[in-house]
């Protein structure tokens, strides 16, 4: 990589404040035609309890931004056709060469232009402090694979067609409640909010290849639902085909088409937006707590608004049959006799569930993520034994979990409770 940059801060009298960047980044990792591209920004603050008319303890700065950034994160072969010397490939004692990938030399920086909006405002001598940053981001030149004809030898090459926009809002609230460095007492709460939406603008041919696969049999049978995208729509939908539930007389799934009609027959192209994988707020509650070399921290996630299909259900419950070890809803919340009015469908039918509304939850949760005790001990107590500083921490992480989904947990990502003893000395 290469690049160059310049840029200037212009500040009056601390209540004005103006910052201009740009810069022209080249990288060999993209095509000949396009290895530099240029990037921009300018920001503006505006403290606005410098000015004369503002008449209280509090203070309130107003920020603006916008501008560009690029990312290279890829690889070269995408934008160089790469060749390998092959030994068997040999003729008249010269070796052949094997064409390893199809390259762009037209491909450019992916480019995302962010702008923002924010304010920081502290009331009652610092004792609220809240931070409020709005923006909307719009990603152009999005690097996706297109599908060839299978007689050139590759399935796809990387173009730059796709484009996608991302807006949301991050906020912070924290209460400094007690602040007191005679007693050695302090409290502090910090409560924080984002929420997130995302939207596909244009889509390559390559992502319409994956609507197909995500519609064959093995995929609407499979644990969770595959991804389909749509420009226009999130790419973090959940589609699923809607469910009445199971017929009492029969114990088959009941369908509902998407002209209303109803049928036992399942078919992919009935598939509606449920929701959205990911939460409409997700953030973080924080308590700090000092009292005379003792400290308490803590930190409380939570997540509010998405949906999910259990898999769990699918897989333990229904794709299990109760000749062998299973959930004890295989034996007694099945479907078994005309009348019966169940969840679940027949018991005799261990195969796999078609992906449907039946099984798809709200998925809002509030778990202990960090908690945390620790000791300093005094000064005058390390003196005798020759130590600079002591400190004894106690911690533990995901010591608790609250949520609407019952759902197995570190089947498709790591998840452990752990604790732990340490003892920190300085000599």
């Amino acid at each position: 990589m290469m690049g160059f940059f310049a840029n200037t801060n212009i500040g009056y009298e601390n209540r004005y404040y103006l910052d201009l960047s740009f810069r022209t980044d080249g990288s060999s990792r993209f095509g000949k035609e396009s290895r530099f591209a240029p990037f921009w920004s300018v920001g503006a603050a505006w403290n606005v309890n410098r000015e004369k008319w503002w008449n209280n303890d509090a203070s309130l700065k107003i920020r603006a931004s916008t501008g560009s950034t690029g990312s290279v994160n890829f690889s070269a072969d995408q934008a160089i056709t790469k060749y390998q010397y092959n030994s068997e490939y040999e003729y008249n004692e010269v070796y052949g060469a094997q064409l390893l990938g199809y390259g762009n030399p037209a491909l450019k920086w992916q480019n995302t232009i962010q702008n923002n909006l924010g304010l920081d405002l502290t009331l009652w001598k610092n004792k609220v402090v809240l931070n409020v940053d709005g923006y909307i981001k719009n990603t152009q030149n999005l690097l996706l694979p297109i599908d060839v004809a299978p007689s050139t030898g590759f399935l796809s090459y990387t173009e730059n067609l796709g484009s996608m926009e991302n807006k949301g809002i991050d906020m912070r609230l924290r209460f400094n409640i007690i602040q007191s460095r005679k007693d050695g007492f302090s409290w502090n709460v910090t409560f924080g909010a984002a929420t997130n939406k995302n939207k596909i603008k244009n889509l390559s041919n390559a992502l319409e290849a994956l609507n197909q696969e995500a519609n064959t049999k093995e995929s609407v049978t499979g644990p969770k639902p595959l991804r389909t995208y749509q420009a226009g729509r999130s790419q973090s939908s959940l589609m699923v085909v809607e469910s009445l539930g199971i017929d009492p007389r029969t114990g088959n799934e009941i369908f509902r088409k998407l002209n209303g009609d109803l049928t036992f027959e399942y078919d992919p192209r009935d598939k509606i937006i449920v929701g959205d994988l990911n939460p409409t707020w997700m953030g973080t509650f924080q308590t700090n707590l000092y009292y005379k070399g003792f400290n308490l921290y803590a930190i409380l996630a939570y997540e509010y608004g998405s949906k999910i299909y259990n898999s769990t259900l699918a897989q333990k419950v229904e794709g299990s049959s109760p000749y062998y070890n299973a959930d004890r809803r295989v034996l007694y919340d099945r479907w078994k006799t005309p009348g019966d009015i169940t969840l679940y469908k027949r018991i005799d039918d261990t195969a796999p569930p078609y992906q449907t509304t039946r099984l798809v939850q709200d998925n809002n949760f509030l778990r202990l993520q960090t908690l945390s005790l620790s000791y300093d001990v005094p000064g005058n107590i390390l003196e005798k034994v020759k130590v600079e500083r002591a400190k004894l921490i106690l911690s533990t992480s995901d010591l608790f979990r609250l949520s609407t989904v019952k759902i197995e947990r570190g089947t498709s990502y790591p998840f452990a409770r752990t604790f732990s003893l340490a003892l920190n000395l300085t000599f």
